[in-house]
């Protein structure tokens, strides 16, 4: 089964998953995670750890002995290495964790570079707003209370494999210097199997989710 964690943005949600469950099925089945604090009158979580175990928990009400596959979008990679390290130390069976267009926090090259995609991010998550009908407060206050405890969390290195998916084409309005190199794109200090996908940070899971999950998917029977 297909596990997929969101980011922990405004954009973040079960939505930012359809195209590619749709991609995934009938081969894996799919069931996308729901970070807590993004719905109304629900509690943020303390820690980066509460959330985790949040998943966890939710996690141990699938009494199937399925092994699961965990993935993550943007800072939902992240998560979805937390969670299959949880699994892994509860004793489930975890086949592996594809990180889409995931970067390492507080890196991504340079400064320059992590301001310029920062940036180009954020207006594409503007672009997008009517997606989930808008950002409602629930939504903007929790990304805040996230990326406050990302700034001092590290995800724990876990033993699975693990992709690494990177957007082939740089985000619309990136800087030009950045358009032009190719150090915008993630990179990863441990020794991960990286490949790529069309699109960019978003469309790889929109118009371009099913080339996304065929990546996904080839990786995954490679593991077999």
């Amino acid at each position: 089964m297909v596990v997929c964690v969101p980011s922990i943005v405004a954009l973040g949600g079960v939505q930012q998953y359809l195209r590619l469950a749709t991609s995934f099925e009938p081969a894996q089945d799919v069931r996308v995670l729901a970070n807590p604090g993004f719905a109304e009158d629900e509690a943020l979580p303390a820690t980066m750890e509460a959330a985790v175990r949040h998943h966890l928990l939710s996690l141990e009400q699938d009494t199937s002995d399925s092994p699961l596959v965990l993935v993550g979008h943007s800072t939902g990679g992240l998560l979805a290495q937390a969670v299959a390290a949880g699994l892994e130390r509860a004793g489930r069976r975890v086949t592996g964790v594809a990180m889409l267009d995931t970067y390492l926090p507080g890196d991504a090259g340079s400064t320059a570079v992590s301001d310029g995609v920062l940036g180009a991010v954020f207006a594409g998550m503007a672009r997008r707003e009517s997606d989930i009908l808008g950002f409602t407060d629930a939504r903007l206050s929790a990304m805040g209370r996230y990326l406050e405890l990302l700034g001092t969390w590290e995800a724990p290195r876990i033993s699975v494999p693990t992709l690494l998916v990177r957007a082939a084409e740089p985000l619309d309005g990136a800087p030009p210097e950045l358009t032009g190199q190719d150090d915008w794109q993630t990179s990863w200090p441990q020794s991960y199997t990286v490949t790529q996908t069309p699109g960019d940070h978003f469309t790889l899971l929109e118009e371009h989710a099913d080339k996304t999950a065929q990546v996904v998917l080839a990786w995954l029977t490679g593991l077999v």
